[in-house]
Order: structure tokens, then C-alpha cells, then sequence
């Protein structure tokens, strides 16, 4: 799977920062796996608490996040993202989540994210997120 020439900076790599954070080391290691394959680089969080201050010390661009996590979960997390006025841009938030029940996806885009993933998750539409992500980077808050 590649990525449109737009998404790719002066050297042909991909210029965006992501950041996975599930408590689970199997859905991150998946997850690690797809995004390796597809030339990506990924960092990774344990914990919704260890996540948001990787967030508030890094610049990422994209944002993949377990609903379902011990401590802060999910759902805090990203208002907790979202309330925070300090970023220079706003991150593209995604829930991936194997929590299919009515509703959830509504909850997820109340608290804050930009769209919702369920598990397993599929490469397909994982790289299609990635490639909207880095689309959408190029618009800088100042």
C-alpha cells in the first residue's frame, strides 16, 4: 500500500509523527507492524496519562487511541486533548476500539475524535486514515 506523492516530504519519506496508545501490547504490536510495513514510524503509549504527555512533548499529527483503557481512558484522554489549548494544531484523533455497541462511534466524535476504527483493524482503512492525516497536516494554527 503507498501513499499519494502529496503526503511525502522532499526526500520521499512521509512527514508525520504518530502516536499509538492502547494498553494492550498485542494490539500495539499489530498496529506497529502495519504502519513499519507501510514506511511509517509509530511511538508508543501504555496508558492514556503517559500518552497525553507524549503528546503535550512531542508533535504528532495523528493520534490512535484505545477507548477502553485502566486509569484514563480513551474518551478523557481525547477531551482532555482537545481541551488543551498549548498545541499549535489540532491532531487527528482516532478511537480504535473492538466496542461495536449503538452508539459508541457518536460518543467517540462527541468527546472529540475524528474517527473511529474498529478492531481487528483492517490495513486498508488504516492506511487510508494515515494518508488523510498527513493531507490535512499541511494546516498549521498559529
Amino acid at each position: 500500500m503507498s501513499l499519494s506523492p502529496r503526503s511525502k516530504g522532499p526526500a520521499g519519506a512521509v512527514n508525520l509523527n504518530i502516536i499509538y496508545i492502547d494498553d494492550d501490547p498485542t494490539n500495539r504490536l499489530i498496529v506497529r507492524e502495519m504502519l513499519t510495513m507501510g514506511g511509517l514510524n509509530l511511538s508508543e503509549a501504555a496508558d492514556g496519562v503517559i500518552g497525553l504527555r507524549m503528546i503535550s512533548e512531542g508533535d504528532y499529527g495523528l493520534v490512535l487511541m484505545d477507548l477502553r483503557m485502566p486509569g484514563l481512558n480513551g474518551l478523557t484522554a481525547i477531551r482532555q486533548l482537545r481541551a488543551d489549548g498549548r498545541r499549535r494544531r489540532r491532531q487527528h484523533v482516532v478511537v480504535l476500539s473492538g466496542e461495536l455497541t449503538d452508539g459508541v462511534t457518536e460518543m467517540c466524535r462527541t468527546a472529540g475524535a475524528d474517527d473511529f476504527l474498529p478492531k481487528p483493524v483492517s490495513l486498508g482503512r488504516l492506511m487510508d486514515i494515515v494518508a488523510s492525516a498527513i493531507s490535512q497536516q499541511e494546516v498549521v494554527i498559529s
